[in-house]
């Protein structure tokens, strides 16, 4: 939802729906948030007065709305999200800094990763919107537990830069340069589908 309202223009609404999830689902949404608020405010997408304002009231709600029940479920005075945020960011340490690029990314989206990795090199307008979820998940990347689903937020903006790539190439294809890199995406194409048949007949 918050990358839905990020697409149309809705900014604060976006920044709303990541802070509730970053305070009541999970914390470490902060490392999204936090570069999708200063992209925002340097493009001066949003003003700082203006993001407090629409801000603060979600903030202080989500924190009270976290604390009454967990705190209830738990019998004690409990914000689960900042616990875990203490203890994975503040007293924890780097290590494998580069798994989620060289491993997970990679197995995740398969002929989606060089095609997202392509789609910010041929529209500038994409960098926008990727840029704020790399960053995401370079921050992610300092803390030393790592698990795909940590960074599964990333994959619907990653994949919207592959699509543009994809696009782009499709609808010049028949330039010569461009063939060329048909043919590469059309057997990227088939080698996942050869990977999801071989998958899909393990499990029956």
């Amino acid at each position: 939802m918050a990358y839905a309202y990020w697409l149309r223009g809705n900014f604060y609404k976006a920044l709303n729906y990541l802070i509730f999830a970053t305070i009541v689902f999970r914390c470490d949404m902060l490392l999204l948030l936090c570069p999708l608020a200063l992209e925002l405010l340097l493009t001066r997408s949003i003003s700082l007065c203006k993001a407090i304002k629409y801000c603060i009231g979600p903030t202080l709600l989500s924190i009270g709305f976290t604390i009454m029940v967990d705190s209830i479920m738990w019998k004690k005075i409990l914000w689960p999200e900042f616990e875990v945020f203490w203890f994975n960011s503040v007293l924890n340490r780097s290590s494998a800094f580069h798994w989620y690029f060289t491993s997970a990314l990679p197995r995740s989206l398969l002929a989606a990763y060089p095609l997202f990795l392509l789609g910010v090199l041929i529209d500038r307008r994409v960098l926008v919107f990727v840029l704020p979820v790399f960053s995401f998940i370079l921050l992610y990347s300092k803390l030393p537990h790592k698990e795909l689903r940590f960074i599964i937020s990333s994959v619907p903006m990653l994949n919207l830069s592959a699509a543009v790539a994809a696009n782009r190439i499709f609808n010049n294809r028949k330039k010569t340069l461009w063939k060329f890199l048909n043919l590469i995406m059309l057997g990227l194409f088939f080698y996942q589908s050869r990977l999801h048949s071989s998958v899909f007949l393990g499990i029956l």
